[in-house]
């Protein structure tokens, strides 16, 4: 039976706010606890839900764009199979590149792939497989348009597909196609060449999907400018020796001596040595993207235009060799023969990527213009042989500071070399050899890193300082004169105009050429380059010794038989270092007038020879100065006379004296008796007095004495039989010898005398016996 009290409490009605289940409960609390002995047993609370299954839906998903979403959902149950509501899941990617999931399940496409989606509630979960598979939904073409030149000009266009959500799709195979291919070509890898002129369109075809380029092709501009040339080189029927595909519609680049860059544009024209005539056409200049022009070894003439200047791409400008590039003749009936010289275009100057330029072997006409200085790029400057050149070397020269060979060898330049090359540290050769350039070279050269420098042929002079000098010789090829060099040159060409060499002389060779001095025929010249010997006897030399005869080295001087005249000028005694001076056999050397007086300051001087010449007057007393003198002939010169000077006995080396046949008057001085040197003095043939002097005795060298004819009279002095004579001329005088047996025996032991005439004798004073 059940208890009252149990059942109305268990009765009672829920407070407000608890639920039926918490009600339930508390009424078995409540029975269990206030109810007394022999109450029912209460029920147990049932298990709490546990997940057990995960179930993902949908079970799979397939993207097919980035970025594209699926929505996931989870359904968790318990171990009864019932639904779990509001139960806790977390979502998680096998592979997070290929599809990121978020905490509500929604899962949005990374990358190409495949991905796993993880459900998990507790310790269960559940999967679905999700697949990225782009695909193209759009394609596009860049450029979408571009402009080609007709004949080979090119265009890589880069095709790019998309899905649906604008992301490119990787990997994606390209069909090419042209709507003419007539006008442009495409291939396999989208490479468009421009074929002919029109417009054609070019499609990229991908899973059916097309993206398309306009692509307009135009006409070459520089095929007009090459039109121009050819037809501007080419004389009627004479063509160049090679023009193939000229003129052609072959794509520029296969003409000959052409060469393309981007575009199909001309980057390099190469035609030298190709028969190419006439003149350059204006129309050149329009060749913008040109690099390199070689012209060179070709028949063109006339003005190069100004048009020149337009090229602001090129590098290389070669037009050497063309010899009358620079000047045209033209003829007419009524002015006959119209020669007109045009100067090197100023507008070169604004070629400033210009690295090499050489108009070597031209007719250009003025001066070098002044703008070639702000050819900043230029490392090579040739401009060789221009002939007609004419002006200074510009000091804008020296601005070229990456200039390495400067060449203005046979330019007609003129003047002075401009300190400012000496600014030029790059430069490695310069030439200015065989030019107008004259003066002293600059000492700031020394400042360059030569490995040539050539200055020969001109009248341009090195100095002679050492640190000039040193310079010099650390330059492995150098050549031209010192300044002491170019005097000697100067002086041999004024010597060689005034003996008429051009006309007259049997042997000139080398004469006024370019070759060193020391290869000139007759001249020595010492390691220096001086010249120290000059000796051209018997080559038919006919005229006057300049006056200018500045030969400061000079040590041998033979002029001998030829046919010289006039003065000896008085500059002959500047010649200091003169040792051998022969002007004998020339019989108008002179013309009457003294020997100079000057001769007697080259004290330096061994040999002097003026036999058989036409000086007036004595003996200069000037050359007992002549210390070092050892032979002195004056035989035969017409006019001479007065006495004998005394001064000639100081001439303490002197071993040959020759005054023969030279008309000298008076007595032997006999200071000739100091001469201990003496081996031979001939004095026969003059009009001389008295007797020989007795200071003769002690000439204790001399071997040949000839007196005969001399006019000589008196006793010899006994004295004679001192001096070891080997030959006695005194014949044909009035000389007589002592009657004594010591002289008598002297002179039979001379080899070879003549004169017999004893003193007290009755035969003819000086008759030959």
């Amino acid at each position: 039976m059940r208890h009252q009290g149990c059942e109305e409490r268990s009765r009672g009605r829920p407070t407000a706010g608890f639920t039926h289940s918490a009600m339930a409960a508390g009424v078995i609390a409540l029975l269990v606890l206030s109810c007394g002995d022999g109450a029912v047993e209460p029920i147990p609370p049932p298990p709490a839900p546990v997940a057990t299954t995960v179930t993902v839906n949908p079970g799979s998903a397939a993207l097919s764009a980035l970025g594209e979403t699926a929505r996931f959902t989870a359904e968790v149950r318990d171990q009864n199979g019932r639904v779990m509501a509001g139960a806790a899941v977390v979502w998680a990617s096998s592979d997070a590149s290929v599809a990121s999931v978020d905490a509500s399940g929604l899962v949005t496409a990374a990358a190409n792939g495949s991905a796993t989606i993880t459900a998990t509630a507790g310790s269960v979960s559940g999967t679905a497989a999700v697949t990225v598979t782009q695909v193209a939904s759009a394609v596009a073409v860049s450029p979408s348009a571009d402009t080609l030149v007709a004949f080979g000009d090119t265009v890589r266009l880069v095709a790019e597909a998309t899905d649906a959500n604008g992301h490119a799709v990787a990997g994606s195979q390209f069909a090419w196609s042209s709507s003419d291919t007539l006008v442009a070509r495409v291939d396999d890898s989208g490479l468009v060449t421009g074929m002919g002129v029109g417009k054609a369109e070019v499609t990229a075809t991908t899973s059916g999907i097309n993206g398309r380029a306009v692509l307009t092709v135009v006409e070459n501009p520089d095929r007009a400018a090459l039109v121009a040339l050819y037809g501007a080189t080419t004389i009627g029927l004479r063509s160049w020796d090679i023009d193939t595909n000229w003129l052609s519609d072959q794509p520029l680049g296969t003409w000959y001596g052409v060469t393309t860059g981007e575009g199909g544009r001309v980057i390099e024209l190469n035609l030298a040595n190709n028969n190419l005539r006439e003149s350059i056409p204006p129309e050149l200049g329009n060749l913008e993207k040109l690099k390199k022009l070689d012209l060179s070894d070709n028949g063109i003439e006339g003005i190069l235009s100004a048009e020149i200047g337009n090229l602001r791409n090129l590098e290389e400008l070669h037009l050497q060799g063309n010899g009358q590039l620079g000047y045209s003749s033209t003829y007419s009936i009524f002015h006959g023969w119209t020669r007109t010289w045009y100067t090197i275009p100023a507008e070169l100057g604004q070629l400033d990527k210009l690295e090499s330029l050489n108009l070597s072997g031209t007719d250009f006409d003025g001066p070098i213009p002044r703008e070639l200085g702000d050819l900043r790029s230029l490392t090579w400057l040739h401009l060789a042989d221009l002939n007609y050149l004419d002006g200074p070397m510009p000091p804008e020269l020296g601005q070229l500071s990456n200039l390495r060979h400067l060449d203005l060898s046979g330019s007609g330049l003129e003047g002075s070399v401009p300190s400012e090359l000496g600014q030029l540290s790059n430069l490695r050769h310069l030439d200015l050899s065989v030019s107008g350039l004259d003066g002293v070279l600059p000492q700031v050269l020394v400042k360059l890193r030569l490995d040539l420098f050539h200055w020969n042929g001109t009248r341009l002079c090195s100095p002679e300082n050492s640190a000039f000098v040193e310079w010099l010789a650390g330059i492995t090829d150098h050549e031209g004169l010192t300044c002491g060099q170019l005097s000697d040159r100067t002086a041999l060409t004024s010597f060689f105009s005034s003996t008429r060499g051009a006309d007259y002389w049997d042997i000139n060779t080398n004469w006024l050429s370019d070759e060193p001095l020391g290869v000139w025929y007759g001249v020595t010249t010492d390691n220096d380059g001086r010249v120290i010997e000059l000796r051209l006897p018997d080559n038919s030399l006919y005229g006057r010794i300049p006056s200018n005869m500045d030969l400061p080295k000079l040590k041998r001087l033979d002029l001998s038989g030829n046919r010289i005249y006039s003065v000896l000028p008085p500059g002959i005694g500047d010649l200091r270092d003169l040792e051998e001076l022969n002007l004998s056999d020339n019989f108008n050397l002179g013309t009457g007038r003294p020997i100079p007086s000057e001769i007697g300051k080259l004290d330096k001087l061994q040999l002097l020879n003026l036999s058989e010449t036409h000086f007036e007057g004595a003996i200069p007393r000037e050359f007992g100065n002549l210390r070092n003198l050892t032979r002195l002939e004056l035989v035969d010169v017409w006019d001479l006379g007065g006495p004998i000077p005394a001064e000639l006995g100081q001439l303490s080396k002197l071993e040959h004296l020759d005054l023969s046949d030279s008309g000298l008057e008076g007595s032997i001085p006999a200071e000739l008796g100091q001469l201990a040197s003496l081996r031979h003095l001939d004095l026969s043939r003059n009009y001389l007095d008295d007797s020989i002097p007795s200071e003769f005795g002690r000439l204790s060298n001399l071997r040949h004495l000839d007196v005969e004819y001399s006019g000589l009279g008196g006793a010899l002095p006994q004295q004679l039989i001192n001096v070891p004579l080997a030959l006695f001329h005194w014949n044909y005088t009035r000389l007589c010898s002592p009657d004594n047996q010591e002289f008598q025996a002297w002179l039979r032991r001379i080899a070879d005398h003549r004169g017999r005439s004893t003193c007290g004798s009755t035969s003819a004073a000086g008759r030959r016996q």
